[in-house]
């Protein structure tokens, strides 16, 4: 079992974890591989398995969600005011749940669809 006890980072290290990981990802992986070195040595547990991969392709997954989304949105934006439809409630509301939909995006970016 992997130890779920995550290591303290401070802000500054978690912006270059990510930029590791999405634009170097061997560095990123041995960035990984040193952590989970320095966790095993604490805990004295089987080596973690990376999970480099899952982030990225969660990460891309998402972004197309996103951007799907976000064109759904800026095409029904346009029909409705070349239709000169006034905006109803029910449109607002469902105007609402895109864009919260799209504020989730940060959720599916950490964990992908396996949460």
């Amino acid at each position: 079992m992997a130890d779920p006890r995550a290591t303290p980072v401070t802000l500054a290290k978690a912006v270059r974890l990510c930029l590791l990981l999405l634009f170097s990802q061997g560095r990123f992986v041995e960035a990984e591989r040193q952590d989970n070195e320095a966790t095993n040595a604490r805990t004295e547990r089987p080596p973690l398995p990376h999970a480099a991969a899952n982030v990225r392709s969660a990460l891309l997954r998402s972004l197309l969600l996103v951007a799907t989304s976000a064109a759904a949105g800026i095409v029904a934006g346009w029909v409705m005011g070349a239709l000169k439809y006034c905006a109803t409630t029910g449109n607002v509301a469902a105007l609402q749940v895109a864009g919260a939909s799209l504020l989730l995006w940060a959720t599916l970016f950490v964990r992908g669809f396996e949460i």
